[in-house]
């Protein structure tokens, strides 16, 4: 039996939650940049003022560069693609804008019991990777298991890959394939939970603080593209679970297949050892109701998760405080993750913490919020119920500030480095301030041509069709990267030569980012290669 989806209602409730937590913590301010240090990554932040309509992307001095007007924009998650674009979602529809705020494709998700949320993240092979609710009707949660004396569910949640050109789903794994109760035998998925750690315990999910519409409420998703795994934020159950996408839809369902072996099953899970099995207490609980898992993709924790502990309802005597945890998963070559010998998955303390050094800088923020960490090891952090934008250094100092004016409550935020592909050829000129937000005096930045042509005394020049030279009169010891629009990497070598020739012949026509870097400086310089037929 098919269930027509009403976003009506899930829009509603949102809107609702979020201008509860406006009103809680609404507060007198003009917003702005408050705080931009030497030690702060040099960058662009994407964000949305509250009026819902308008995406910006400011620099450090808290300038706008460029920006998005959406109509009707809510609670869609925009981010940069590595080609410039804009991608964000409205309700089931995805979109993405380029630089000029012309949209570039737009499709509706092929499903009429699915709703896209939280998430859409776009693969390297084009298509789109997607969060999303799937309704289910009271009868099927009964025969999953579900107490619903507890609970009062109306949907399951799901990750789709949806295809760039139709909006049909070409895969699908849902989370009610993977779950295990041992409450009642004559109900569905019953079994001992302690002996099914890759296994979802629908018993475990709180009742804090709501328990209608959702189950295990994913909030926030990644996707490493090299091992072909997925990382999801169970809210509800205050894990970081990891799954297999190389699977098929119908090995997704199963516990046998793809790369792993365990089809859809749990690979990987932290935060909660007491949710199957084992473990006891605050010692072993780590996360609670957590937000943004993360991969790591540069700076010293590279390959390594990390996530938005919010610390919600933590058992703690002093005031409360949210901390972004980096958790070694412990896998191999392979993409295999290990059980210790007390059968947990990663056991024990988080390699690394970032929280504040000082008390006058703690953040807390018990909804919404992220974590994000930069290239020289600072964080950036989004304190979403009072509207902070935070970046900290490793040692947990505040190096840069952005706050929001009074009442604005961001749900995320994103942080771009200078070098960051999708900004080469682009004006990055300064065009004034946010509306409602002060001026930052004393800062000022220049264009990231501008910034480039400071930092490297290299050049390049065309020398045929398809065949380019890097001059480095100053012999430095550099590392060039060869990328394709979507970030690809396509090569990577050193050289300290004067000249550097590059032959593109035999890559498919278009535009390439050079990404030329110092590597005792750290200094860099993008710039764009054309290959023809």
């Amino acid at each position: 039996m098919e269930y027509k989806f009403s976003s009506s209602f899930y829009k509603q409730m949102l809107f609702f939650i979020v201008m509860v937590i406006s009103t809680l913590h609404a507060y007198t301010q003009a917003g702005g940049v408050k705080l931009n240090t030497p030690e702060a990554v040099n960058g662009y932040v994407l964000l949305k003022q509250v009026d819902f309509d308008t995406y910006y992307l400011i620099n450090n001095c808290g300038e706008i560069v460029n920006s998005w007007n959406i109509e009707d924009a809510f609670f869609n998650h925009a981010k940069l693609l590595p080609n410039g674009n804009l991608l964000y979602f409205d309700e089931n529809n995805i979109q993405e804008r380029d630089w000029n705020n012309e949209i570039v494709n737009s499709i509706f998700l092929n499903s009429s019991d699915i709703m896209i949320d939280y998430e859409v993240i776009k693969m390297n092979n084009g298509n789109y990777l997607s969060v999303g609710r799937k309704r289910k009707s009271t009868e099927e949660f009964i025969d999953l298991g579900f107490s619903l004396s507890i609970q009062s569910p109306f949907v399951v949640d799901v990750v789709m890959e949806i295809d760039y050109n139709s909006g049909d789903i070409l895969w699908e794994w849902d989370i009610s394939d993977h779950i295990i109760q041992e409450r009642d035998p004559s109900a569905g998925n019953y079994g001992v939970v302690a002996d099914h750690p890759e296994l979802l315990n629908v018993d475990a999910i709180s009742d804090f603080d709501w328990t209608i519409y959702e189950s295990f409420m994913i909030n926030g998703m990644d996707f490493n593209e090299e091992l072909e795994q997925i990382a999801l934020s169970i809210r509800k159950l205050s894990e970081v679970i990891i799954i297999d996408k190389s699977t098929t839809t119908e090995e997704a369902a199963t516990g046998e297949g793809g790369n792993s072996g365990k089809g859809g099953d749990v690979l990987f899970r932290w935060g909660n050892p007491e949710n199957y099995g084992q473990g006891a207490g605050t010692n072993a609980r780590k996360l609670y109701f957590q937000h943004n898992p993360k991969w790591a993709t540069t700076g010293p924790y590279e390959g390594k998760l990390t996530a938005f502990n919010n610390g919600l309802n933590r058992p703690f005597s002093g005031a409360p405080f949210s901390e972004a945890p980096v958790i070694d998963t412990g896998v191999d070559e392979n993409g295999n993750y290990f059980i210790d010998g007390n059968d947990q998955f990663a056991s024990g303390s988080p390699a690394f913490i970032y929280r504040s050094a000082t008390v006058q800088d703690n953040f807390f923020s018990g909804y919404l919020s992220g974590a994000q960490l930069l290239s020289n090891g600072n964080a950036f952090i989004t304190v979403g119920e009072v509207g902070e934008l935070k970046e900290f250094d490793i040692n947990g100092n505040l190096v840069w500030e952005f706050r929001y004016a009074s009442g604005e409550t961001p749900f995320r935020t994103e942080k771009y480095t200078e070098d960051f592909p999708g900004f080469v050829g682009l004006d990055l000129s300064p065009k004034g301030f946010l509306p409602g937000s002060d001026a930052f005096d004393g800062c000022v930045l220049t264009s990231i041509d501008e910034l480039n042509s400071n930092l490297l005394n290299i050049g390049i020049a065309q020398e045929g069709l398809n065949s380019y030279k890097v001059l480095n009169p100053e012999r430095l010891n550099l590392e060039t990267q060869i990328l394709d629009m979507s970030a690809h990497l396509l090569s990577r070598f050193t050289s300290n030569q004067s000249n550097l020739n590059l032959n593109l012949n035999g890559h498919v026509p278009g535009m390439y980012v050079l990404s030329v870097k110092d590597l005792t400086t750290g200094s860099f310089r993008n710039f764009k290669l054309i290959v023809t037929h």
